[in-house]
């Protein structure tokens, strides 16, 4: 084992801390969401511009764990075999895909079937969920599959290229996977050129060990100048239609991402509090959707009811309380901590 190997290892102690941060900033996205696209209408002019703006600033959330899986599955000490990666990890993937996928399918079946209930939509949702037909947070487990699937070719990859090869693969990722995408969604102008592995999430995913194995670092004021940047973005997003259209590909949380990410690293240590937190926070990915679905769609907590500060302070109180409550008491099963959390 290298020095430099040694150090990536050990070195890895901001991920407890980074993790759970992007797991609030999923939920608080996601409650953001929800005012904003399914209560627009209750909304003042001013409400529905900040609840776009707020969703807008929780844009680096699921960027940051695919960097993150980049710094874990990527470190040179962690070694497996075929077998290991399927039965394991994807294996795990897969089954937390269906576990959850299902019924969630199943619920926004029962949703638009104004819960009447029969036993065909139980395959429909079987169904549903093969084809990425459930709901929207589980697109992150669908593109997890596919990265752990490529991760002997992207191991080889790190394990072999030199710095310099390395910033061009990102370059031509970041010009294919975001900037090409952006132009095109804002203009009539489609671009012939592609390449094979063309995702943004790929790109996150490689730059994340990037940062971190060629220790790569940032001042704070430079980290302070794009966190302005990106607040000067959001606010002025909302104002623009054809930046929302080319936002959507991603290209706005780059920024983001890359500051909350370099800023963790170089400033943040962890603590026994976030050791404790940090595991449970797939688990409550997973199923914050359902506390926050149970919240605003059956209990009706919403802004027509109540105000806006009120209606969003309490979601994300409560969803990330009972996500992370209830992650910890699936863990204490084995079989599913082992398996599946």
């Amino acid at each position: 084992m290298t020095v430099e190997d040694a150090t990536y290892s050990r070195d890895t102690e901001y991920i407890n801390i980074l993790r759970p941060a992007a797991c609030f900033a999923v939920i608080a996205f996601h409650v953001f969401h929800f005012i904003y696209a399914f209560s627009l209408q209750f909304l003042t002019e001013m409400e529905a511009y900040f609840c776009d703006v707020l969703r807008n600033a929780w844009a680096w959330n699921v960027p940051t764990f695919f960097m993150i899986s980049g710094v874990i599955f990527l470190n040179p000490q962690k070694q497996f075999s075929i077998h290991k990666l399927l039965t394991k990890y994807v294996f795990r993937l897969v089954l937390a895909l269906f576990v959850f996928g299902v019924p969630y399918a199943f619920i926004e079946i029962l949703f638009e079937a104004n819960y009447k209930f029969n036993f065909d939509q139980i395959g429909l949702s079987v169904l549903n969920t093969i084809q990425g037909k459930t709901w929207d947070h589980i697109w992150f487990l669908y593109s997890m599959i596919g990265l752990y699937l490529l991760l002997p070719l992207f191991k080889t990859f790190v394990s072999n290229v030199g710095k310099e090869a390395f910033i061009y693969i990102l370059s031509v990722l970041f010009i294919f996977a975001c900037l090409i995408p952006a132009a095109e969604s804002i203009s009539s102008l489609k671009s012939g050129f592609s390449i094979p592995i063309n995702s943004i999430y790929v790109f996150y995913f490689l730059l994340g060990h990037y940062i971190h194995k060629y220790n790569v670092t940032l001042s704070n004021k430079i980290l302070a100048g794009m966190g302005l940047l990106y607040v000067v973005y959001i606010m002025v997003l909302p104002l623009f239609p054809c930046l929302k259209k080319a936002d959507a590909v991603g290209g706005g949380g780059v920024i983001s991402t890359i500051t909350v990410f370099c800023f963790a690293r170089q400033n943040l240590k962890s603590n026994a509090i976030f050791n404790f937190i940090s595991p449970l926070c797939f688990g409550a990915y997973l199923i914050h959707m359902l506390f926050l679905n149970f919240f605003y769609r059956i209990l009706k907590f919403t802004p027509e009811k109540y105000s806006v500060p009120l209606t969003a302070a309490v979601l994300i109180i409560a969803v990330s309380f009972l996500s992370a409550a209830s992650s910890f008491l699936a863990r204490k099963i084995k079989i599913l901590r082992e398996h599946l959390l």
